[in-house]
């Protein structure tokens, strides 16, 4: 398996997406700084937050299974999904939280978030990137 090609890809869409849900997740903040609307704010993040998980996610799991032996390596192929594309998620995550939430709730809901969201996007990496990954190796028989 060619881990470093895959791991860069991973990463850069897990740094997207983690930029992506920390504006999603707090987006009555960023609403409220911007002149546009919530509705429309709504609407642009989910059509970006659902082509990169799971449409770009699946994409790069069937691109890599061609890198990579699916029946001998699917273990370590769904755990390079997720660990670095949970860790990208939270790298990308952090700094985004940090400018978007105000100073006086900061701590404890940067924490429960970051927590929560490197927990969920480390198994949504994981069982995303190995079914694209699978179907490419099924429809290749």
């Amino acid at each position: 398996m060619r881990t470093r090609q895959i791991g860069l890809t991973v990463a850069l869409l897990g740094l997207l997406i983690g930029v992506v849900t920390a504006v999603q997740q707090f987006l009555p903040v960023v609403a409220h700084r911007s002149a546009v609307s919530l509705g429309e704010m709504a609407i642009g993040l989910s059509a970006i937050s659902f082509l990169l998980a799971p449409v770009f996610l699946f994409l790069t799991g069937y691109w890599a299974a061609g890198r990579a032996d699916i029946p001998a390596e699917y273990t370590s192929f769904a755990a390079l999904f997720g660990l670095v594309g949970g860790g990208a998620a939270l790298v990308g995550f952090v700094p985004a939280a940090i400018a978007i939430i105000p100073s006086g709730s900061f701590e404890l809901t940067l924490v429960w978030s970051a927590l929560y969201n490197v927990v969920v996007r480390g198994i949504d990496f994981a069982i995303t990137g190995l079914a694209g990954g699978a179907v490419r190796h099924f429809s290749g028989r």
